[in-house]
């Protein structure tokens, strides 16, 4: 349905109103904002009015782990990094069970450069994911760049464990 309201210029002073009303459920307005912030061209034209859209949710739900995800995913969008880790490490202190979020946070560390963070975080999600084996494979890299060698090699041994049947993986260890 948004598709199709896209092209009426007033859609997001509606969406505005429906977002700041209280009596529609939090999940609906996050769909919503999930498929503007999902379809790339959408997002493109209308990224301003997406943010207010967010920041309006996040003004009524600031402790919503899915709203601050909603958030990190569209400063990812626009390349604000080091934010988008702010909002993501305050849903990882929140909910540590979606793999995708840890994901995201390693390799936003590994873009800038942040060894000793990527080493801590796929570490420390390695503890909850133990069959996923980029997350080896981040570690064992940041450990070489912080010349823990012996480990590395651990690390990367244990993660070749737990490729199956995909060599373009496995090339990368």
């Amino acid at each position: 349905t948004s598709r199709l309201l896209a092209d009426d210029k007033g859609i997001y002073k509606v969406l505005e109103k429906v977002f700041k009303n209280e009596k529609v459920a939090e999940d609906q307005k996050l769909q919503v904002l999930i498929e503007y912030l999902t379809n790339e061209k959408e997002f493109k034209a209308e990224n301003e009015n997406i943010g207010q859209l967010i920041n309006v949710l996040l003004q009524l739900y600031p402790e919503n782990y899915k709203v601050r995800t909603a958030y990190a995913d569209y400063l990812v969008k626009n390349n604000k990094y080091e934010e988008a880790l702010k909002e993501y490490d305050y849903v990882l202190s929140v909910e540590k069970s979606n793999y995708f979020i840890w994901e995201q946070v390693i390799f936003i560390e590994n873009t800038l450069g942040n060894n000793e963070n990527v080493y801590n975080k796929s570490d420390e999600a390695i503890k909850i994911f133990k069959d996923k084996p980029i997350l080896y494979l981040f570690k064992g890299n940041s450990a070489i760049q912080m010349v823990k060698n012996g480990e590395a090699i651990e690390v990367i041994e244990k993660g070749l464990e737990y490729i199956v049947n995909n060599k373009s993986l496995e090339i990368h260890f």
